[in-house]
């Protein structure tokens, strides 16, 4: 906790950080995480709302949609700290309406990844957060992607604009208000 309080005091006024829930919880057979982990980690990375960007839940590419019970009873354990949370899916499996569906009523964004073997679908399924996730065509990571490359996904968006928060390989989308695009 010192070493974020640390990180929270060094960085500039505006930046945001983003935690990745530790894979003690994520990674457990079948999703059996213990609650008291979930919270003991939450505490850990208790910053003020200023400094929220937002807590990513990535599960490994064997977890399946059969753990859905699992994944909801985490899902409603993380909200209740009111960090924007977003979800990285790794088994295709999970790609379905009624999964997007609960995403959407929780406003937890389904990270858009392009991995070979698990490329989830251009679904938007929260109001306030866009969360990309470029792997390069084989996986690996590369394969560099320019400035141009990240700006032609901008449209699958829809109208309007966005700001842009550009952390290669990462892309976070984030509305605010008024309407207006930055690429850094």
């Amino acid at each position: 906790m010192r070493t974020i309080n640390r990180w929270a005091s060094e960085a500039g006024s505006g930046f945001r950080f983003t935690f990745k829930l530790w894979k003690g919880i994520t990674h457990q057979k079948n999703l059996l995480f213990r609650t008291e982990d979930v919270h003991h980690f939450m505490e850990a990375i208790r910053l003020p709302e200023t400094q929220w960007g937002c807590l990513l839940v990535q599960f490994p590419p064997s977890l399946q949609v059969s753990a859905n019970p699992q994944f909801l009873e985490l899902l409603a354990v993380a909200k209740t700290y009111d960090w924007p949370i977003a979800v990285e899916f790794r088994h295709p499996s999970w790609y379905k309406d009624d999964i997007f569906e609960s995403l959407n009523q929780h406003q937890a964004t389904m990270v858009l990844q392009d991995m070979p073997k698990s490329a989830t679908p251009m679904e938007i399924t929260a109001d306030r957060l866009v969360y990309l996730r470029f792997h390069g065509p084989s996986g690996n990571y590369k394969v560099a992607m320019g400035k141009a490359s990240y700006t032609n996904m901008l449209p699958i968006f829809g109208n309007g604009n966005r700001k842009v928060k550009l952390f290669t390989p990462i892309l976070i989308l984030l509305r605010v208000r008024p309407w207006r695009t930055c690429i850094s």
